[in-house]
């Protein structure tokens, strides 16, 4: 996660569910599982 703030990333994307709970609201970025993603790369294209 630190790396990914510090490189200045949209997106983190994770599996584990109790860490994406914890970056919930996280400003700097977007903690998603890897098919809410999609969704939303998906939604951003229409």
């Amino acid at each position: 996660m630190a790396c990914a703030v510090a490189a200045g990333c949209s997106w983190f994307v994770s599996t584990d569910d109790v860490l994406l709970r914890k970056l919930k609201g996280f400003p700097p970025i977007t903690a998603v599982n890897p098919i809410d993603l999609v969704y939303a790369l998906e939604e951003d294209e229409r």
